[in-house]
């Protein structure tokens, strides 16, 4: 297995990296294709980043049973009990549709649950609620570049760090595209060393990946 084979493996076994933004939370291993790269939520290979919001960002406070009702939902995902959980953040929605929080959950345990036009539809209107927020649009550019849509992925990362700098996974997956699908090498490194800064989980694997990077690229000092 050449070089650059090997370090695609290893890019497919990264780990969330949950504590730099408050309210996210982890969730078990998606089966996934093996096209998957992006950072993961669980150390399996081919895993993509999905971060739970358990928060309910709602505009105004939310109620006792809202709450409660919210908190079974998160509970169920983290389970990995997405049916459970799609139908009781449905449940919520019905009767408090400006909980951003619910719809964005909603469409990752779609998502999990292998319905991408739900999942879309879930996400777009928690953008409606809460535009330039970074999970939603990490997810959508996810989609993008499962599509093959690389641009509009690299559209859609780029427009999550402008409302959201200093998010490590966007760095990350940012550079993970520049690098393995687009192959633009400044802009991969300009995000590893982004990510690397801001003291990502990966730092350390991230590291060594700019290392091998600008010893491919030539640009090694």
């Amino acid at each position: 297995m050449s070089m650059h084979c090997s370090k695609c493996w290893s890019m497919a076994v990264v780990v969330a990296a949950l504590a730099v933004m408050p309210g996210c939370g982890s969730l078990p291993p998606a089966e996934e294709t093996p096209a998957q790269v992006e950072v993961g939520v669980a150390p399996a290979p081919e895993s993509v980043e999905e971060e739970l919001v358990p928060q309910l960002l709602g505009p105004l406070p939310p109620n006792l049973a809202v709450l409660e009702q919210f908190d079974v939902a998160v509970a169920a995902m983290r389970a990995g009990e997405f049916d459970a959980a799609r139908e009781t953040l449905e449940e919520l929605l019905e009767s408090n549709p400006d909980v951003v929080g619910a719809h964005v959950n909603l469409g990752i345990t779609r998502l999990r649950l292998r319905d991408e036009p739900g999942a879309m539809q879930a996400f777009e209107t928690a953008l409606g609620l809460r535009p330039q927020h970074p999970v939603v649009l990490n997810q959508l550019a996810i989609i993008e570049r499962r599509a093959g849509r690389f641009s509009e992925a690299q559209g859609l990362y780029q427009q999550a760090l402008d409302g959201q700098p200093d998010y490590p996974p966007l760095h990350l997956n940012l550079g993970i595209l520049c690098d393995l699908y687009l192959r633009q090498a400044d802009c991969a490194l300009s995000h590893y060393a982004r990510y690397v800064a801001l003291g990502g989980e990966q730092a350390e694997r991230v590291g060594l990946w700019i290392v091998d990077l600008e010893r491919r690229t030539g640009k090694a000092q």
